[in-house]
């Protein structure tokens, strides 16, 4: 059962059991805070979408690879785009990054100076959609 208890002056630890069985935690300053973020993790677990914070720690130039070496609905020349669209573009800017901390700005920052350079609309189109899909599906590894 998730709960939020006190942790000593001005501290509240709100505590929930993943849906992988394992108990996690935060620590926030206000209570009503980590009632918001109960609530959130709460919303996220009945609709699906929870994903275990731990994988947003790994690096979108690790989730790429991972990402790609799954991708086997792909025809062969789409895969081959990917891979140099990946390599090119994407790596470059959000490789060492984790995937956590890849923000909307961030990437809304890396779409604008790809459409200041001499590439063609197609190709930055292209890439910002694969980003979107890789994106799109978080790490689900337990």
């Amino acid at each position: 059962m998730a709960h939020v208890e006190k942790r000593g002056p001005g501290r509240w630890r709100a505590r929930y059991r993943g849906p992988d069985g394992r108990e996690r935690s935060q620590t926030f300053d206000r209570k009503v805070d980590a009632d918001r973020w109960l609530a959130q993790v709460e919303t996220d677990k009945a609709r699906g979408q929870w994903v275990d914070p731990a994988h947003g720690r790994i690096t979108f130039a690790t989730w790429f690879a991972e990402w790609m070496a799954t991708a086997t609905d792909l025809r062969p020349n789409t895969l081959a785009l990917y891979e140099y669209l990946g390599r090119r573009y994407l790596l470059p800017a959000f490789g060492s990054t984790e995937l956590a901390k890849i923000t909307a700005i961030d990437i809304r920052r890396w779409l604008a100076g790809m459409r200041g350079t001499k590439l063609s609309a197609n190709t930055v189109a292209k890439a910002y959609r694969l980003l979107k899909h890789v994106l799109r599906r978080p790490p689900t590894r337990d």
